[in-house]
């Protein structure tokens, strides 16, 4: 039987020929070593953004980890290039692109800290509406679709329904 060197960790194995082509000695080495070269292989590096190619899942890309389990890809970038993700803490994007990868674009923060970033970027759906906006919206719910309303003030059709019916709001 021909000797094969694997490209993880170094070792030596063997492999019967009908086997197919000699990849790593055993499937956990494949699992732990292929990981950084399957991510590489699906990303698209730019100047700023290096942008995952694979697929997605709310934006976010995920890439398959064995036994049915997927991982998000800027988790794993991070712990790979950075270190170890604190208990409780999330891996935000400076670029505040879902897609991105780039470690440089990663840092760790709180649910807090991501809500924060997300206002003081604008990138809010369910913007506050004023007290004559809410008055305004609840005239015309009788007539007015919730989608029309949503998009005509600037929110989420959830967001104009809830303060339509008096779900939110419920002050004014």
């Amino acid at each position: 039987m021909p000797t094969y060197k694997c490209p993880g960790c170094g070792t030596l194995f063997y492999k019967r020929p009908s086997r197919g082509p000699a990849t790593y000695c055993t499937l956990d080495c494949r699992r732990r070593h292929s990981l950084p070269v399957r991510l590489a292989a699906k990303t698209s590096r730019s100047a700023s953004c290096w942008i995952w190619l694979g697929a997605c899942r709310n934006g976010y890309g995920v890439i398959g980890l064995g036994g049915g389990r997927v991982g998000y890809c800027h988790r794993l970038v991070y712990e790979a290039e950075i270190g170890p993700i604190p208990p409780g803490l999330y891996v935000l994007h400076s670029c505040d692109v879902r897609a991105c990868v780039n470690p440089d674009h990663l840092f760790t923060g709180s649910a807090a800290d991501n809500t924060n970033d997300m206002m003081t970027k604008g990138r809010h759906k369910n913007a506050p509406l004023t007290p004559r906006e809410v008055l305004s919206l609840r005239d015309q719910a009788g007539t007015t679709s919730y989608h029309k309303l949503a998009s005509r003030f600037g929110i989420s059709r959830t967001a104009a329904w809830r303060a339509g019916t008096g779900r939110t709001y419920r002050h004014i």
